[in-house]
């Protein structure tokens, strides 16, 4: 479970910078990092299996894109 508060800490903390950002190139890259670390903490979190992690999200209604 500490992986999963460390990722979510590290995503918050690159959506901070990013926000911060003057640079758009940048905080594009820092909100990408973020989704990252998200991502990374779900997976820890519901210890999926590998298969399961590279689900294809596109087809999914239930996702913004």
């Amino acid at each position: 479970m500490e992986t999963t508060v460390y990722f979510r800490r590290q995503a918050a903390f690159c959506l901070r910078l990013s926000d911060l950002c003057a640079d758009e190139l940048i905080a594009d890259h820092l909100r990408s990092q973020a989704a990252d670390y998200h991502h990374r903490a779900l997976r820890a979190e519901f210890d999926l299996q590998p298969d399961m992690a590279d689900h294809d999200c596109s087809a999914d209604p239930f996702i913004r894109h």
